[in-house]
């Protein structure tokens, strides 16, 4: 079958009843390896910002762009990357977006002031797009299905270990070199990820002629980033800004151009009847937009309650909040094993149920509980995110036809991104709002170190309360899939 990678292209025919055969299981630590590189990015470069902010001799709002830059234009192109994977193959689109992303890291360790390390960054944020967008497709079709479920685990597990290792390798790389080492040391990693990719991530090619949506990526990249800036810049600036408030008024009129768009093209970036006839893919990606803010918004809450429950100081606040991503780093191959053997619905509907359980009970007892304690939360929510996630994943790509699976993947990647985005404005919203009411001040007076203790508990619990109904919700709408299996 055109550009499909399974047991049989990797190992022939016995790989179906032994297992996924060796070449399977190097491709997919290639895949690993390019997934680590991305969530380790996202933590170094987050972590860096306010040393990069004084090297660099600019304020906090400038060198937010440094973040904010890359993932614009992730999530404007990244419809793009599935839509061109499907069409012309997810091994190249990897390839080449390795190659850009490894551009981009020699292009920041030259980078001499701000504006150079911008272009660099958003030269990094179109690489990832083409490493990202293709990651669950790319799984699905190399591994077979008995073995898919701890294949997402294993590529969970290397975006864990991203996400845990990030902070930590920050400051040691900053206390002992200049801040272009945040860059040119990641090198290897990238180089190993490309060579890895060439040598035994080889797909069959697509037989039909690729047929690129000019105006419908257009569109949609409008659509999607003025999204995302009014979600972030509004958190981050204000709602009465002008930047957010044309943002979110340029946001509906380009959707509803997208869809006009949409629907006369065979193909489209933006492919409207999936949502409208993949039930399981609709849920899952719903699911996925509700999970991500909880998953954004436990390590920032978690750092809040360090900082203002403890003498400790950004070191302590690290360790104890990486607990949260240490779940993802011991248990991803397990709950992927698991999903194999159970099914993947159990896994999501038990994953989501300790996910909300653990932020429920944080939500009550955070402020008050041992930090030990506090820190045993992090840890079981992140089982539950865990526990979840594989498949969910499973679920969104195995509810599509084949040759639309490296969209649906590539619709999880940014689905991912905008949570993430809008976990950032709830999460603060959250505490804002509830620790200035237990303060009696103002919104703008809510500074998280300026605040009495018990009202910044206050808005920590609330935090964790708003992210237990986020997982409720999710919850619901997980339940919905199996009720629309049994009507149909």
């Amino acid at each position: 079958m055109a550009d499909q990678l399974g047991a049989e292209a990797l190992g022939g025919p016995a790989a179906n009843r032994t297992g996924a055969p060796l070449r399977a299981w190097l491709a997919l630590g290639a895949v690993c390896i390019a997934t680590f590189t991305t969530t380790l990015d996202i933590q170094l470069v987050n972590f860096s910002l306010g040393p990069l902010s004084d090297v660099l001799g600019v304020d906090a709002s400038q060198i937010a762009w440094v973040a904010v830059t890359a993932l614009l234009v992730s999530v404007g192109l990244m419809l793009t990357a599935g839509n061109i994977g499907d069409s012309v193959g997810r091994d190249r689109i990897l390839i080449a977006g390795l190659a850009i992303t490894t551009v981009s890291l020699v292009l920041s360790s030259l980078a001499q002031n701000l504006p150079q390390l911008l272009v660099a960054r958003a030269v990094f944020g179109l690489g990832t797009i083409f490493v990202v967008a293709p990651g669950a497709a790319l799984i699905v079709s190399i591994m077979p299905p008995s073995h898919r479920g701890i294949g997402l685990g294993f590529q969970g597990m290397a975006a864990g270990l991203g996400y845990f290792l990030g902070p930590p390798l920050g400051g040691l790389i900053l206390d002992h070199f200049d801040w272009h080492a945040l860059f040119y040391m990641r090198l290897p990693f990238h180089l190993a990820a490309f060579a890895m990719t060439i040598i035994f991530l080889r797909m069959p090619r697509q037989g039909a002629m690729f047929r690129f949506d000019t105006l419908g990526v257009i569109v949609s990249a409008l659509t999607l980033v003025s999204l995302t800036l009014a979600i972030n810049q509004g958190g981050r600036l204000g709602w009465t800004h002008p930047l957010p408030l044309a943002a979110g008024a340029a946001t509906p009129l380009f959707g509803a151009l997208l869809v006009l768009v949409e629907r006369r093209v065979a193909r489209p970036v933006f492919n409207f009847r999936l949502l409208a006839h993949a039930r399981s893919y609709t849920v899952g990606l719903v699911t996925h937009l509700l999970v991500y803010h909880v998953q954004t918004a436990i390590p920032i809450l978690a750092a809040f309650l360090v900082l203002t429950q403890t003498e400790g100081g950004l070191a302590q606040a690290g360790l104890i909040t990486s607990t949260y991503p240490l779940a993802r780093v011991l248990m991803s191959p397990v709950s992927g094993w698991l999903s194999d053997r159970l099914g993947a619905q159990r896994l999501i509907i038990s994953g989501l149920l300790v996910l909300g359980g653990a932020a429920l009970l944080l939500g009550f007892y955070a402020g008050e509980a041992p930090i030990w304690a506090a820190a045993l939360g992090f840890f079981v929510a992140g089982v539950g995110f865990v526990l979840w996630e594989p498949g969910n994943q499973i679920a969104i790509v195995e509810g599509v036809p084949r040759e639309d699976i490296g969209t649906a993947s590539s619709m999880i990647s940014m689905v991912r991104l905008l949570g993430v985005s809008s976990g950032v404005t709830v999460t603060t919203a959250a505490f804002v709002f509830a620790s200035s009411r237990s303060a009696g001040v103002s919104t703008e007076d809510a500074r998280l170190l300026d605040l009495p203790a018990a009202a910044a508990s206050a808005g920590i619990e609330f935090g964790f309360i708003v992210m237990a109904v986020f997982s409720a919700v999710a919850l619901l709408v997980s339940a919905l899939r199996r009720w629309m299996r049994q009507v149909a």
